[in-house]
């Protein structure tokens, strides 16, 4: 776990699968990393949710308690595009 109360997941069904020959096919089918909050809930982020956010830094809010995650933009979305 990092200082933003966040850290990234592994998805265990991917493992061992070429993702460049996978098409995403959660909400928007755009691609996504799990995140997974300091109190264990996983959630999505989509590249379409962030991409075009005018700023460096986001938040959002855990779904199950509440807790404030902060990430940083370009690192977010290269994460995603590398995942």
């Amino acid at each position: 776990m990092n200082r933003l109360g966040w850290k990234l997941v592994p998805n265990p069904k991917l493992v061992g699968v070429d993702r460049s020959k996978l098409e995403p096919a959660c909400h928007d089918k755009t691609p996504f990393l799990t995140i997974e909050c300091s109190c264990g809930y996983r959630m999505h982020v989509h590249l379409s949710q962030i991409e075009n956010v005018p700023y460096e830094v986001l938040v959002s809010r855990c779904h199950r308690c509440g807790e404030l995650l902060f990430f940083d933009k370009e690192w977010l979305i290269n994460a995603i595009r590398e995942a």
